[in-house]
């Protein structure tokens, strides 16, 4: 009780605060049940097409970056400045970029796509022997 006696709320309560608190409440009562129905859709979409493994990544993708996007919109409302948060957003995502490089080529896509990579250049096995001079027309 003491805290709150030390409080101008002449200064706290201004027109400004009230409209930016309606339209941080307006911003999460819409934002996240329409996120919800959003992710609900595509992964009904999705379903039929992906495994779910693939269908469950995808919607998850989705919720995250859209309740990544509400939170960033909320703060942005609220007053923050987002500019410093979204420099050290970028820097902590190309340090895990960085980091996470090994696990990323030990992974079964890259291996995939790699082994479609091999198979095509079977195809033309020995054009390198031609130009180095050890194929069959030597000239």
């Amino acid at each position: 009780m003491f805290l709150l006696a030390g409080i101008n709320w002449s200064e706290l309560v201004t027109t400004e605060n009230i409209n930016s608190a309606i339209r941080v409440i307006v911003l999460l009562g819409l934002g996240f049940p329409l996120l919800l129905f959003i992710c609900a859709v595509v992964g009904k979409a999705v379903q039929k097409r992906f495994t779910p493994q693939a269908s469950m990544l995808i919607r998850k993708g989705i919720f995250y970056f859209g309740s990544i996007l509400l939170i960033v919109s909320v703060l942005y409302q609220l007053g923050f400045k987002l500019t410093a948060l979204l420099g050290a957003a970028g820097i902590a995502g190309i340090a895990i970029g960085f980091a996470s490089q090994t696990s990323v080529s030990n992974s079964h896509w890259l291996r995939f796509a790699d082994k479609r990579f091999q198979y095509y250049q079977r195809a033309f096995p020995d054009f390198g022997k031609a130009f180095r001079g050890g194929g069959p027309y030597q000239g």
